[in-house]
This record gives C-alpha cells, structure tokens and sequence, in this order.
C-alpha cells in the first residue's frame, strides 16, 4: 500500500546510546516522520494511549515492563500498530512466541542499517517482515509440531494462492495484479482467510500457513 504521509515510530529501549543511536539513524530513513522515545514498556503504553504511531520499535528485555507484555498489549488494544521486537536474543522459542503475541518483525540489534529501514517499509506495506531469522523458526517449528493438513480449514485454491502469495511477502496490489483481481476483492479474501485461521494479522496468517503445511 502506498502512502502519502510519513511514518510516525516509537522507540523503547532501557539503554540510551543504543536508543540515542537508533533515533539518529532511524531520522535519516527517506519516509520517516515523527519519531518519540521511551525507556521502558509502560511509558510507551502511555505515549501509544496519548496518540499512536504506525510502528513501534520494542526491546524484548526492559525494567517496569519488558517487550512481551508490550507486545500483547499493543495486539489487545491497539492492533492497527506495527510492533518490530528488537533484541539480542535468537532463540527459535523465542521468535516463534513472539510472532504468536502479534510481533510482526523480529530484530537483532546487530541488524545492519538498511534492514532496520527495510522491516520498518514492510510491516507499514505488507504487515509483516520475512527476514531468515523468523523464517528459520517458523521452518523448524513446523517440524516440531508435526500437525499439518489434517486439522486445517479447508481453502479454495484461489485462497490458498493468496496465502502463498502473501508468504512469499507480494503486497495486496501485487497479488492482485497477479491474479487478475481487484485489490479490494484480494482484501477481502484476506479477511476471509484470517477469519478461517481465527488470526488477527498477518503475522498470524504467516506462522498458521508454516504449521499447517499450507506453504514449505
């Protein structure tokens, strides 16, 4: 989806250089508007009650209130807001969790500049950021669960292209354009299918697709 308007991001994180160091770099991203900090979960909460952003970046492990009370918060209250997980931790468990509470991007804080501005661009037009890290966990979790096909709802094939579409990170006009529809009968069919998985976003759709052996 294109957007007119500039991207508004909250930053929380405990450790001001980190923070400090972020804002800057964040600050030089060509679509970036606004940006508002805090140190921990709480104060975000109240910066999001007060006017909320399109995307907020969050520390998974913060004093007061850390980056998975955060995350559920933002999902009970607030869905419309994009939630990127930064953290130093990549554990699969972790990740797979996460996407569960409704992350929509998982972060290392070693990610190098250009997949900052690249999870930040895709969870604002796609919903969702596919980097190796969540794909690796979504892969593996699959394995683990071994519970695929037999107990999934049933899908049309035009449903089950979307899906994969939409796995393979194609935009709403993209899969459109690909399937010969309109982008809004490609947004309902979405919904329909989310409906179907009873997931929330696309985080959801993504993991449920893996789990399910919709997609490889």
């Amino acid at each position: 989806m294109k957007r007119s308007s500039k991207i508004r991001v909250y930053l929380a994180d405990d450790h001001m250089l980190f923070r400090k160091g972020l804002i800057r770099l964040i600050q030089s991203f060509r679509r970036i508007g606004e940006i508002r900090e805090a140190s921990n979960g709480k104060e975000l909460i109240r910066m999001i009650q007060e006017s909320p952003p399109d995307v907020a970046l969050v520390d998974l492990h913060m004093p007061v209130m850390g980056g998975e009370e955060v995350c559920e918060w933002i999902e009970k209250n607030r869905p419309e807001v994009k939630v990127v997980m930064l953290t130093m931790e990549d554990a699969e468990e972790y990740i797979q969790q996460l996407i569960s509470l409704g992350a929509h991007a998982y972060l290392s804080k070693g990610a190098p500049p250009e997949e900052v501005e690249k999870a930040i661009y895709a969870v604002v037009d796609k919903d969702f950021y596919h980097n190796e890290l969540v794909m690796r966990a979504l892969r593996n979790f699959t394995i683990q669960v071994n519970r695929v096909r037999r107990d999934a709802p049933q899908f049309t094939k035009r449903e089950l292209d979307i899906i994969r579409l939409i796995c393979e990170e194609y935009t709403m006009k993209e899969i459109a354009g690909r399937l010969d529809l309109s982008e809004s009968t490609v947004q309902n069919q979405r919904a329909a299918i989310m409906d179907k998985m009873a997931v929330k976003n696309t985080a959801g759709l993504v993991k449920f697709a893996f789990t399910k052996g919709l997609v490889k």
